[in-house]
């Protein structure tokens, strides 16, 4: 399992043998899920192609139209733009992308773009779960779904309605292989698509319906190197997230140079990126598991082995450039002194969980962590289950939000152990003592300046065994 073997044992290391990612089979229905208009061609086209190839089923899901890129727009169009441009730039895009996928053999009735808001999914997925919570997008002024040809459409900007829009969809076709963006793809609005997507893997479940789930890397600093259109080479694994459970698909040449094409296709895109987008169009495409590790249990008075825990290291601040806010912190890199999150460790005992934040920079300025805890149990509706917040203040006091609702009496206690904070959470706050699974989260802050962030992960919680 890759993200287990990531958590375990740490981000970098030597480049390793990639394992082969089995090829499409005639039997197959692939299902790909996109935050954005040309992810697909970046990270799939190779694997696209090689289905159709066998007569696979391929259905493509764009959670997004891709309407933000603002910077892109305006040298596209070399003017000034309003709300209805960025409307315009959404279509156009939505065209591109039909263009690209009819390139690489799937018809436009294949594709599905449900047309929620671009480079806001993260806020999204983190704030908005509530019935009279709606998001606000200031790229188009919408807070629904704009497009009329879009499957979401006039849908309200809420979390709820995007999950059950993206269900309905994957329920519809049947997917027995699911590839979508990595939990720890710089994007946020890449991040926020993981989440969705195995959020809709678990619900599929309850149907019988268990796709394969993998995972591709589109954002992520310093990769793919070199930056520019190398058809001959072969893309590596990101450095920080390199193991031996990558797999990579070989392609032809043939295939190569038809994803290069169907690249170049997206126009909007290519004006101002066209060397990193190429970068993509090489030898193979990577692909990585994305079954999730597992919380141990521990019996009553057995002691904390953390050793065994399930760790999420600090990995990478989102994007400075995007102004990306949330909760009122903006994600902008601080001075190297502020305190620094090394990882956050999870264990079971009993009905609490335990978590360990340990600091690479302990002796830093005084920052604070925040994480996001938002629990799973199958038969629950998710959109009922808690959504809980934590943070430590600089001043080491304690704050729980449960709903976006400050909870006073709460039961999380923190104390300080050879200078580590351990954190002991009751499962009950997270709305059940016998969750199945866990979306979370954290990061270290220093007033208005993110200093890391583990991105988010799903892990599984393991049931009570007897002592």
């Amino acid at each position: 399992m890759l993200l287990a073997a990531v958590l375990a044992s740490g981000w970098a290391g030597p480049a390793q043998a990639l394992h082969q990612l089995p090829p499409p089979q005639a039997e197959d229905r692939i299902a790909i899920i996109a935050p954005h208009p040309d992810d697909e061609v970046l990270a799939t086209s190779g694997l696209i192609q090689q289905a159709v190839a066998v007569g696979a089923q391929v259905k493509v899901i764009y959670l997004t139209n891709g309407d933000h890129n603002q910077a892109n727009f305006r040298l596209f169009n070399w003017r000034r733009h309003d709300a209805a441009d960025r409307l315009a730039l959404g279509e156009q895009r939505r065209a591109e992308a039909v263009a690209a996928m009819r390139l690489l053999g799937v018809p436009a009735e294949d594709l599905t773009f449900l047309g929620y808001p671009d480079w806001s999914m993260l806020r999204l997925w983190q704030d908005y779960w509530e019935a009279d919570e709606v998001l606000y997008n200031n790229a188009t002024h919408s807070t629904g779904v704009p497009y009329p040809e879009d499957f979401g459409y006039q849908h309200l900007y809420r979390a709820e309605n995007l999950t059950a829009d993206l269900y309905a969809v994957l329920r519809e076709f049947k997917p027995t292989r699911v590839f979508t963006t990595h939990p720890c793809d710089t994007n946020p609005d890449h991040r926020a698509t993981a989440n969705f997507v195995q959020l809709a893997v678990l619900q599929l479940a309850a149907d019988g319906l268990r796709p394969a789930l993998e995972f591709f890397v589109v954002h992520f600093r310093n990769w793919p190197a070199p930056l520019q259109y190398r058809p001959a080479l072969t893309l590596e694994p990101p450095p920080a997230l390199r193991d031996n459970d990558w797999q990579t698909l070989p392609l032809t040449p043939a295939q190569v140079q038809r994803k290069y094409q169907a690249t170049l296709t997206n126009q909007t895109q290519t004006v101002n990126h066209r060397a990193f987008l190429t970068a993509f169009a090489r030898a193979n495409e990577l692909f990585a598991d994305g079954q999730p590790p597992t919380i141990p249990f521990l019996p009553a008075q057995a002691p904390w082995d953390w050793t065994k825990a399930a760790q999420l290291r600090a990995l990478a601040v989102l994007p400075a450039e995007a102004g990306y806010e949330t909760n009122g912190i903006a994600t902008r890199p601080p001075a190297p002194t502020v305190l620094d999150l090394d990882r956050i460790a999870f264990l079971q005992q009993d009905d609490t969980l335990i978590t360990q934040v340990q600091f690479a920079n302990p002796h830093g300025r005084p920052g604070g962590v925040r994480w996001y805890l938002f629990g799973y149990k199958h038969g629950t509706a998710f959109t009922d289950l808690p959504k809980v917040q934590i943070t430590i203040l600089p001043d080491r006091r304690l704050q729980v939000l449960v709903n976006h609702i400050a909870i006073e009496d709460s039961d999380v206690t923190l104390t300080n152990v050879d200078g580590q904070m351990l954190v002991r959470i009751p499962l009950e706050l997270l709305g059940d003592t016998k969750l199945d699974y866990l979306f979370t989260a954290a990061l270290a802050y220093n007033g208005a300046l993110i200093a890391d962030d583990t991105a988010w992960h799903l892990l599984r919680l393991q049931p009570a065994t007897k002592d």
